[in-house]
């Protein structure tokens, strides 16, 4: 009875760890499909055992962030489905407040990545008309629920880029204040201390010695029980932005310099890897490049520039397995964009999986002819040498991208 009591117990966890993991981007299939109702659920759980305490801030991102991703904020299918959301529940505090986040992330597409100098007058005027919808949701949505954690970080970050506002404050005060009217919860997480100190850089109107404040007096006093962890990754906001600016400066030596000791202590802030992987990219130091870019994709594997930067430097590598998971992975968060199109199948050329390489080759033509210049090498020979891997026409090239799993953290 006792061995089979063990057996038992031993197969019930195996179960669990198997089921541990689960598909990464189940929340945009959901919101995809249209299944509001299972939406809201996971949403709803993933906001409140974070608040509580049960699951870790990469594990509250992991579903709260991972709706869509950048490319799709362009698509039809993303204003379709929000829309509908909010005509199906239109007292849902989730349906107005990630409505508030897309025309909030639809104000970042308009303005550019410029820099403010360079930005006209007309971008701006776009980014504003988009902010003042997505305030007007995002209110909407806390009025029905001020649990909501993604609606004060949205609500953050508009307040430190829109033009609206009372230039009389410091950046660090506007923020301030409106976090003043947030619950005790709310304002006792790491997650919105992160992203106030992290609003506070230079560029933007802050300075390192307020975002230095933030954290030694500010976040210190409303965290309970903070962990010397907790104000490592903090202080690692001041030395990600410095790392920045020198990548910006072209300075990469510098950069990675100023990165040394985070890199060394394991920081799990994963912009500091992303700057590195790029930074040692730049020097030609592809073993470091895709060393920092993995790491990347481990603290978030739903961005996919450590995808990208990975695949890069693992071709560099001629790691062509590694190369292919990651252009991949790549490709199944941004959809399919001519330069992964091609690397993915240069890497499946290497595997002598031809056929895949083929269609990938057309695929990166059908995105931009040009690139015929590019795949004529390739696509001559399988037609010439190996042309019975040819898959047949009608062929789903989704198949050859797979789908991602996550884990949650320990």
């Amino acid at each position: 009875m006792k061995k089979y009591l063990i057996v038992t117990c031993l197969i019930n966890l195996l179960f669990i760890s198997s089921i541990h993991a689960r598909d990464l981007f189940i929340n945009r299939d959901l919101l995809k499909a249209q299944d509001y109702k299972s939406l809201e659920l996971q949403l709803q759980k993933s906001n409140d055992r974070y608040l509580d305490g049960d699951i870790s801030l990469r594990d509250y991102y992991s579903s709260a962030d991972t709706l869509w991703a950048d490319n799709d904020i362009s698509a039809p299918w993303l204003g379709y489905a929000l829309s509908g959301w909010l005509k199906d529940s239109p007292e849902s505090a989730f349906a107005h407040i990630y409505i508030g986040k897309y025309y909030a992330d639809k104000a970042y597409d308009a303005r550019g990545t410029k820099w403010a100098s360079e930005t006209s007058d007309q971008q701006v005027k776009e980014m504003e008309k988009f902010f003042r919808l997505s305030e007007f949701h995002i209110e909407q949505g806390l009025s029905k629920n001020p649990l909501v954690l993604r609606g004060y970080l949205t609500k953050l970050s508009v307040l430190r880029t829109t033009r609206q506002h009372d230039d009389r404050l410091l950046l660090s005060q506007r923020l301030l204040l409106y976090l003043n009217k947030a619950p005790l919860k709310i304002k006792q997480t790491v997650a919105v201390w992160r992203w106030i100190v992290d609003l506070c850089t230079p560029r933007w109107g802050g300075s390192y010695a307020e975002m230095e404040r933030l954290i030694n007096k500010v976040a210190v006093e409303n965290i309970p029980a903070v962990t010397n962890k907790q104000i490592e990754t903090l202080n690692d906001l001041i030395v990600h932005d410095k790392m920045s600016m020198d990548v910006i400066a072209g300075d990469y030596v510098g950069a990675l310099k100023i990165g040394e000791k985070s890199l060394r202590a394991n920081t799990n802030l994963v912009g500091i890897y992303t700057i590195a992987a790029n930074a040692a990219g730049e020097l030609k130091d592809y073993k470091k490049c895709y060393q920092y870019a993995v790491r990347a994709t481990e603290i978030r594997p739903w961005h996919p520039y450590g995808w990208g930067k990975a695949g890069f430097c693992a071709y560099k590598l001629q790691k062509w397995p590694e190369a292919n998971a990651a252009y991949r992975h790549k490709i199944e968060i941004d959809g399919f964009t001519k330069y992964p199109t091609f690397q993915l199948g240069v890497s499946y050329m290497y595997l002598h999986q031809y056929g895949n390489a083929y269609a990938l080759f057309k695929k990166s033509e059908e995105l931009d002819p040009e690139y015929v210049k590019f795949t004529k090498m390739y696509t001559s020979y399988i037609e010439k040498e190996k042309p019975k891997t040819v898959l047949p026409d009608g062929f789903d090239i989704n198949k050859l991208i797979g789908r991602m799993e996550y884990a949650a953290s320990e």
